[in-house]
């Protein structure tokens, strides 16, 4: 009898005594600016009110930390409310006024068509997810109708929760997963930007040189200067673009169309230096009488001359765009 009676209480406590859930916050974002992105310190300065509501004991303003800010002191956290406030139906309810700077490590592999996250994260510094957990607010949540980001334009919204997992159990014998709320925008340079200011410097330099070839193969001395003046062009734009980013110790997508243009520049090199020879040649059979031979020779000098011409600048043209297009479509993958 006494077995039944403990058996009894056994399957009440497990199907009708009803285990403690975590905490449910409901969190929600409106996004009111975004001014002042740095490539340099992957920085970026947000104005934007945050707001919680929830039921039960936990107050989720309490211990909520922003996890990517520059400066901590730096950020100015105002509460519209002098306390929490009950809604009319039962939640309580507390909203945050937020500026300040906040960093994410911006990606540049396809610099100058790149994409960007804009975003800032928060945890609970104390209640782990066993007993509190965020729930974005998808229905309010929003971003300001007038937001505008001279450079830039705004392809998506985040507002989502993720596990904040630390590796290691800060000696208190376990590991605890944290409830993290983000919210931000997805933001890319407009391509404008590419074909208006980092191209047509680029594409005149080389075009600038490849029009050596409507020079007479004679004037050896200024095809040859006028290529290696457009090299040292195309070096210091690569610098002047690249000047204010970070040292990301990869190739960067305008380090691609640069590498292509000094590959033509060496093509053109090379072509001078070819039909410069042919041009000794040339002068050597006319000292010699042979006309005929030498009249072929030119032909085939002009012939070069006007085939290298037009053969690189279609080349150029068609690199180019494969380079910043293709690759930046298919082989690097949009982070999401």
């Amino acid at each position: 009898m006494k077995k039944l009676l403990q058996l009894f209480v056994c399957f009440f406590f497990a199907f009708y005594i009803k285990a403690e859930q975590p905490q449910k916050v409901f969190v929600g974002t409106y996004l009111h600016n975004v001014e002042s992105i740095d490539m340099a310190t992957n920085s970026y300065y947000m104005n934007f009110y945050i707001w919680f509501k929830w039921k039960g004991k936990i107050d989720p303003t309490e211990n909520f930390k922003f996890l990517n800010t520059i400066d901590e002191w730096g950020i100015t956290v105002l509460p519209v409310y002098d306390s929490v406030i009950t809604l009319s139906d039962g939640y309580k309810y507390q909203r945050f006024h937020v500026e300040g700077r906040f960093f994410h490590k911006f990606w540049l592999g396809t610099f100058p068509l790149d994409w960007q996250k804009v975003i800032f994260e928060i945890a609970d510094s104390k209640n782990d997810k066993q007993k509190l957990i965020y729930i974005p607010d998808t229905t309010n949540s929003t971003v300001n109708k007038d937001l505008e980001i001279p450079g830039w334009d705004i392809i998506k919204t985040y507002n989502e929760t993720k596990t904040l997992t630390f590796n290691t159990d800060f000696g208190e014998g376990q590991e605890k997963n944290y409830s993290k709320y983000r919210f931000g925008i997805k933001i890319h340079r407009p391509v404008k930007f590419f074909l208006n200011k980092i191209l047509p410097p680029v594409f005149v330099t080389i075009l600038c040189c490849i029009l050596i070839f409507s020079l007479h193969v004679s004037y050896v001395d200024a095809r040859v200067s006028t290529a290696i003046g457009a090299l040292l062009t195309e070096v210091f734009l690569q610098l002047s673009f690249t000047g204010n980013l970070p040292n990301v110790g990869i190739m960067l997508l305008l380090d691609h169309i640069f590498n292509f243009s000094y590959f033509i520049i060496l093509m053109i090199l090379v072509v001078i230096i070819y039909t410069t020879h042919l041009f000794d040649k040339q002068e050597e059979l006319e000292e010699k009488g042979n006309e005929e031979q030498a009249l072929v020779l030119a032909r085939k000098i002009r012939f070069i001359d006007m085939f290298s011409m037009i053969f690189l600048s279609i080349f150029f043209i068609i690199g180019v765009y494969l380079i910043a297009f293709f690759i930046r479509g298919y082989v690097f993958n949009i982070p999401k």
